[in-house]
């Protein structure tokens, strides 16, 4: 639930039109983020509000974690047809 409020009430600005927040190792988090805006680098756009995600990330999950970004066109749903805004590969084989 907390990077859910992160992304969606602290940090969900106008370019983020989705995410999805994986946690693939203990301490390793991926944001899949579809930007409301099509810029052609939305890295070097976004770059600070990115900052502010990972330091926020940090202060939960620990400063040793890995907080990586991956833009992509669109988010698959899920079986059912919903929007999973988290998943947890820990613990997963």
């Amino acid at each position: 639930e907390y990077f859910i409020h992160l992304v969606g009430v602290m940090c969900f600005q106008d370019w983020i039109r989705k995410v999805q927040i994986i946690q693939e190792e203990y301490e390793k988090v991926r944001l899949v983020i579809v930007a409301g805006d099509r810029l052609e680098d939305p890295r070097a756009q976004h770059r600070e509000e990115m900052q502010r995600i990972t330091e926020e990330v940090r202060r939960v999950m620990g400063q040793g974690c890995a907080v990586e970004f991956e833009f992509v066109e669109e988010i698959q749903s899920s079986g059912s047809g919903k929007h999973r805004y988290t998943i947890s590969l820990v613990g997963h084989d």
